[in-house]
């Protein structure tokens, strides 16, 4: 998503495919927003963590060592809204049209929310429904209005 968001990387591919593609906000470079603390805040507290005094202290860091002694710090990876690289919060570019016009090819795991619980509902959820059906014949289904159709690939007649 960051990819088909960045105006820099456009042309570097012509199609697009995204797992478990989240549009959460992210970072802002210098500024504090929607919750979350500037990018080179955090950056700084990290290096401050690890004990670097500098940006070459990072670079003299073996790399392994350096990310793992980062995730164990807080540091959480994510892209920062910088104005060229990633000129907005990704859901304000595709809400605007301005991604990269490429197909994309989006899948979720069924249940993956669990994983996330800061992107899960806050009241509780709706019960599922006591027949489960694969995503693409609930998609199918919640588009169309005739139960008569299915996916040609499909082995049985349920869906």
């Amino acid at each position: 998503m960051y990819l088909m968001a960045s105006p820099p990387a456009r042309g570097l591919f012509s199609k697009a495919i995204a797992q478990s593609a989240y549009m959460v906000s992210t970072p802002e470079l210098r500024e504090p927003r929607l919750g979350h603390v500037p990018a080179e805040t955090m950056g700084a507290a990290t290096a401050a963590k690890l004990g670097a005094k500098s940006l070459a202290d990072l670079r003299a860091m073996d790399a392994e060592t350096l990310t793992t002694n980062a995730l164990l710090a807080g540091f959480q990876t994510f892209g920062a809204v910088d104005g060229k690289v990633l000129p907005k919060q990704l859901v304000d570019t595709f809400d605007a049209g301005e991604q990269a016009h490429v197909p994309i090819l989006a899948g979720f795991n069924s249940g993956e929310i669990r994983s996330l619980r800061f992107l899960a509902p806050r009241h509780r959820p709706t019960p599922p429904p006591t027949r489960r059906k694969s995503g693409r014949a609930m998609a199918i289904s919640r588009t169309t209005s005739s139960s008569s159709i299915r996916p040609a690939t499909c082995p049985r007649a349920c869906c």
